[in-house]
């Protein structure tokens, strides 16, 4: 959503609406690797530093695995 120019279909199929930045770059430009690969680095750093400075993101899996069983998963 943050790199491509065109947008992300949040809603498909009970909205064609696409929403997006006014920034970013069209999948065939010769950028739209380096793009994707900026944007995901950014977003990689925002979580680590939402992990370490403002809540911890660890999931007890078997907390996870016993809350699946109780609904029969």
């Amino acid at each position: 959503m943050v790199g491509s120019r065109r947008g992300i279909a949040l809603f498909h199929p009970l909205s064609d609406k696409e929403y997006g930045l006014p920034s970013g770059v069209t999948t065939s430009s010769k950028y739209a690797d380096l793009v994707t690969v900026i944007i995901t680095a950014i977003e990689l750093a925002g979580f680590w530093a939402i992990h370490t400075y403002v809540v911890t993101l660890d999931l007890d899996l078997s907390a996870a695995s016993q809350a699946a069983a109780g609904f029969g998963l």
